[in-house]
């Protein structure tokens, strides 16, 4: 570690000119490439999994997952023609669309109770006819485009379910972008200095964004869903500002006591804390891989994904921060 760190810092830029480089490299292959996710997975011997096949095998037109169109009248009621005029004709061209297999309405009276006392709010279940995870993103669009066509200021249509979820992840970038503006806050806090704040986030940030496009390749070769960069994003994140961080408070203490000397600050800074981010990322490593020992294949990209943000982040930690 202390050769390492050694060489870094008088390579500095170098070091930095790879990892710039590295990362616009992945990144345009990520972009020129695309991604290829894949929700086709199984829960291996679960009982869930066993209950499903055989709601499948016995009952095929009753194993898909079952969403809801809720629908709540802005004046009047559902139960008024107006609306019945409006909602039921609906309901009818969502029963016939692709990967459907029926709807329920909220005004069929051996339906139960669909309506609300008030009679202003109800809701319609629609069944597809396979498993939220399988089903093809574009029966489940055309599913919610034709609900919320419906909409007016006197008629206000949501849906919920797990096909519908589906559609409706949060982009990575967005979680990721207040993460990152928290940590700027609180390092801000914490350090009282805009350079001491920045090198973290910036190690992170190098670190994060050359593991996030490693994995937008790799959903070419490896089953992953579409939440695998949206979950590597927050984990990446976190140990990889937590990483940089202790070996940044490392470096300033040694800084003081020595006199000013930086680059035998970087080094004792890298053999003691840089020793231990090694140690940590490593564990972290290999308790998400852990997941591997569960059976359950759904897993098994997600692990992927989460360690290959991990040991980016902590390959830039060791080389990259010393450096900067």
């Amino acid at each position: 570690m202390l050769t390492l760190a050694r060489w870094c810092s008088t390579h500095r830029r170098m070091v930095v000119s790879l990892w710039v480089i590295v990362l616009l490299g992945v990144g345009a292959a990520w972009q020129g490439v695309g991604s290829h996710y894949s929700s086709n997975f199984t829960l291996g011997r679960t009982g869930a999994q066993r209950a499903a096949d055989l709601l499948k095998s016995r009952f095929p037109a009753q194993s898909g997952d079952v969403d809801q169109i809720v629908f709540k009248a802005r004046s009047g009621k559902l139960t008024d023609a107006s609306v019945r005029a409006v909602v039921a004709p609906m309901l009818a061209e969502v029963a016939r669309l692709p990967h459907v297999t029926g709807v329920i309405s909220p005004f069929d009276p051996n339906a139960g109770m669909r309506i609300s006392k008030d009679g202003t709010i109800g809701f319609a279940s629609v069944s597809f006819d396979q498993r939220a995870n399988v089903l093809p993103t574009s029966a489940i669009k055309n599913v919610i485009a034709r609900a919320e066509s419906i909409r007016s200021n006197t008629l206000q249509v949501e849906l919920g379910g797990q096909a519908i979820e589906q559609t409706q992840f949060a982009a990575p970038s967005t979680t990721t972008g207040i993460g990152i503006l928290a940590a700027i806050v609180v390092l801000l806090i914490s350090f009282g200095s805009f350079l001491a704040m920045g090198l973290p986030i910036v190690t992170a940030l190098f670190g994060l964004g050359t593991g996030i496009a490693l994995i937008g390749l790799g959903t070419h070769a490896l089953a992953m869903p579409n939440f695998a960069l949206e979950l590597a994003g927050m984990i990446g994140l976190g140990v990889g500002i937590d990483y940089a961080l202790f070996i940044l408070s490392r470096f300033r203490e040694i800084y003081r006591e020595n006199g000013g000397d930086v680059h035998e600050a970087v080094a004792l800074a890298m053999d003691t804390a840089g020793r231990a981010v090694l140690f940590a990322g490593a564990t972290v490593v290999i308790a998400l891989l852990g997941m591997f020992a569960l059976g359950v294949s759904f897993l098994y990209g997600l692990a992927i994904a989460a360690s290959l943000a991990v040991l980016l982040v902590l390959a830039a930690s060791i080389t990259l921060l010393p450096a900067l």
